[in-house]
């Protein structure tokens, strides 16, 4: 289980991420209940097979390693005894909608980058989307108020993945 200070000391930079027009349409939960732990589990197990199986195959030619380890650490929350779930404010307003969900994915960002600071590990599961409005109500938010942007299991890592190199020509200059 990840220390009570260092828990505080990742939701205070992802509280200071920049946040367009100043919204701060965010909110935090910070689930460590094994009883909603395991629910969760439960809904990212799902997920992944509805849609992120299908995606890795796509994406990797159906590469059981990455299916394998993917299933897994949906299964498990990697291990993490500790979960941020990471909502965004419902708008309703479309161009607000955006402006909402870039300032809580520089929340999330601000988190991972607190998270490695500290020494621990995380990573940023966002297809668990899919099932958003079920996660959205277990951890008691409502879901016409919010819908889930990720949940960021957060650890002591026993083994690091290998990195994988960024794609090229993703920067222009004119």
């Amino acid at each position: 289980k990840v220390e009570k200070e260092k828990i505080e000391k990742i939701i205070e930079a992802g509280l200071w991420a920049p946040s367009g027009t100043n919204l701060q349409a965010w909110k935090i939960g910070v689930i460590e209940s094994e009883c909603v732990l395991k629910d969760l589990k439960k809904m990212t197990e799902e997920s992944f097979q509805i849609y992120t199986r299908l995606k890795i195959e796509r994406l990797f030619g159906g590469i059981s390693s990455i299916i394998d380890s993917s299933r897994s650490f949906s299964a498990t929350l990697g291990g993490a005894k500790t979960v941020l779930a990471v909502f965004s404010e419902k708008m309703g307003d479309e161009h607000e909608r955006m402006i909402a969900f870039q300032s809580v994915s520089a929340v999330i960002q601000n988190i991972q980058l607190a998270v490695v600071e500290l020494g621990l590990s995380s990573c940023w599961m966002s297809d668990v989307m899919k099932k958003g409005s079920e996660i959205t109500k277990l951890l008691g938010l409502d879901p016409l108020e919010y819908e889930l942007a990720a949940l960021v299991p957060i650890g002591y890592s026993e083994k690091y993945p290998k990195l994988i190199p960024r794609k090229k020509e993703r920067v222009f200059y004119k």
